[in-house]
């Protein structure tokens, strides 16, 4: 569900994961790269394909025959380990290579500006800003992120609902605003590829 690499939430040591097998298998992992039978409890395979024809094995949700949350490591911003898969089909055939998911340790995300701030006084009917936000650390420790605004308190929680600014998808972004008169506040939202 992941791909070949991960990237964690700041401070998380554990994540779930979803893999796709083409049969049904159980599943275990462990955070060195050993034999079958020597890794942890994991996952039994789904009893049906899903759409793409593939068997889900969960670990750390709460789907039936789901395995525990893939955990045992410790990783730092910028840090890098390794979670190590093998599956054994009904009939007893275990993988001989394991499939190797790499993680990265990521710090949080910070926003380290939002322009303007304060009151901007004008005798227009209607005014032109442009917000601006600046992010800092998170995932890649170079503040790459996509942000999102809302002008609805109800809102300022909820990244879907948000509108994404219209400049994003790196350290800085930038969103046109046209503002009648009168008072208004935004609520601003960032996150990066590891969800800080």
């Amino acid at each position: 569900s992941l791909g070949t690499d991960a990237y964690l939430t700041a401070n998380a040591s554990q994540t779930p994961v979803i893999l796709f097998v083409g049969e049904p298998a159980e599943c275990r992992y462990s955070v060195n790269n050993e034999r079958f039978e020597n890794m942890q409890t994991g996952c039994t395979t789904q009893s049906t394909p899903n759409g793409q024809g593939t068997y889900e094995c969960h670990f750390g949700d709460s789907t039936t025959n789901a395995g525990p949350m893939i955990e045992g490591f410790a990783l730092g911003p910028g840090d890098t380990g390794y979670a190590f898969f093998k599956c054994q089909d009904l009939s007893g055939n275990a993988n001989k290579e394991s499939f190797t998911l790499t993680l990265h340790g990521t710090k949080e995300l910070a926003i380290s500006s939002i322009q303007p701030t304060g009151e901007i006084f004008t005798s227009l009917n209607q005014q032109n800003i442009t917000l601006k936000v600046t992010t800092a650390q998170g995932a890649d420790l170079n503040g790459n992120a996509v942000c999102r605004y809302t002008d609805q308190e109800a809102l300022q929680n909820n990244q879907a609902a948000m509108v994404q600014f219209l400049n994003t998808n790196g350290s800085i972004h930038t969103q046109p605003l046209t503002l009648a008169a009168g008072a208004h506040t935004y609520y601003v939202l960032c996150a990066d590829k590891a969800g800080n």
